[in-house]
């Protein structure tokens, strides 16, 4: 016989079979306090109709089949008009130590990344380190609410209103604050803060960023703003934290000398300048002894070198810029010539060069001696001979 209406029932444990209610008739309890509640079988609508309030102060149970659009369990309230805060369910533990925590879990498995969670982590009685938390199984506190209304992802003790600990990616706009008000974005590091700019060609080519330290090499200071190029490796823009001076390299500049103290006699064959005091973005070679231009543009060299009579009166020697290993003596051509006289020995002639061409990308620059006659030598002995170059635009 099925069972009709039960006014209230308390047990110490109650075992409801729903297989033993008929689908026609209705379980209505008015008051059930039990130990544990344990429900087998499947509840069709309204066999189980709770009228009043469930108390169980050990484990309940519920099992049976779960269906797309068929919850094992619901909870309605029919109570009019709902306003304010309305209380569906509660789950307390009065009893929960400082940083432990109490979660739902829901999921396919308890298992690693199979199950997800949102629970409560306690901290202290009315704590802003409490928070509201999401997670999944062996993936804790991934998601975060603390007291104070603060949100932080991957990181349980969120500074500001969004506190991400990690990289941001988004594939739209991102808008900050409103038009009236002053807005910042701070970049943070103790290790070359940077903005760095990307495209489906380039990566990181151009970055703004602040130097943390003094760094020689780039001719920066700790503080200094700076436009950085990984392409050819150089800060073309640099502005100065202590004055507000601007200091710009768009335009490679080099200036070299030689450490050799002895005559150099060498004919067609680049002049060894291996000392580089001056030599932005790199683009004279201390080992083949060339420039390269970095840049399709308009350049100017000049050259600066004593020819030395050492033996025969009336010596006298050349100087030519090549261009990609071709001589361009038309108009890049030096020449210093001995005296007549008969003193052969000691004589030192200056002799100058400054030509300007147009060089394309990857052009190599370098000088040579074109021609020296016997008894004279080309004194490169530090900075008396020198080469240098600058690109006009």
């Amino acid at each position: 016989m099925p069972i009709d209406k039960v006014l209230s029932v308390s047990i110490a444990n109650a075992a409801i079979n729903a297989s033993a209610i008929s689908n026609t008739a209705n379980l209505v309890i008015g008051a059930l306090n039990t130990g544990n509640t344990v429900v087998t079988g499947t509840l069709t609508s309204n066999n189980l109709s709770m009228v009043g309030n469930l108390s169980v102060t050990g484990n309940t149970i519920l099992t049976g089949a779960i269906n797309n659009g068929a919850p094992m369990l619901t909870l309605t309230a029919t109570s009019a008009p709902c306003t304010g805060f309305n209380w569906v369910s509660t789950a307390i533990a009065n009893t929960l130590a400082s940083n432990s925590h109490i979660i739902s879990l829901i999921g396919q498995d308890r298992s690693s990344k199979n199950s997800g969670w949102i629970g409560y982590r306690h901290s202290a009685n009315g704590s802003s380190n409490n928070i509201l938390t999401f997670g999944l199984y062996d993936v804790n506190n991934a998601l975060n609410i603390n007291g104070d209304g603060k949100v932080g992802i991957n990181t349980t003790t969120p500074a500001e209103r969004l506190d991400v600990s990690g990289n941001i990616k988004t594939s739209g706009d991102a808008y900050i604050g409103a038009t009236s008000e002053r807005h910042y974005i701070r970049l943070s590091s103790n290790n070359w803060p940077e903005l760095r700019y990307t495209t489906p060609s380039y990566d990181e080519v151009i970055r703004l960023g602040v130097a943390h330290q003094d760094e020689s090499m780039y001719n920066v200071k700790n503080g200094d703003w700076y436009v950085y190029s990984n392409s050819n490796d150089t800060m073309g823009l640099i502005v100065r934290r202590a004055t507000g001076y601007i200091i710009t390299k768009t335009r490679p500049v080099f200036w070299v000398w030689c450490n050799n103290t002895s005559g150099y006699t060498t004919v067609n064959s680049p002049i060894p300048f291996n000392v580089a005091p001056l030599n932005t973005s790199s683009s004279y070679n201390t080992s083949t002894y060339k420039f390269t231009a970095p840049d399709t543009a308009t350049y100017e060299f000049n050259a600066m070198g004593l020819f030395r009579q050492n033996s025969i009166a009336g010596a006298s020697g050349e100087l030519s810029l090549y261009i990609n290993n071709t001589n361009v003596s038309t108009r890049g051509l030096g020449y210093a010539g001995g005296g007549s006289g008969s003193s052969a020995g000691g004589h030192h002639y200056p002799m100058h060069i400054t030509y300007r061409v147009s060089l394309a990308t990857g052009d190599t620059v370098d000088l040579r001696i074109q021609r020296i006659d016997s008894g004279a030598d080309f004194y490169i002995n530090e900075r008396l001979s020198w080469f240098s170059g600058v690109m006009l635009g």
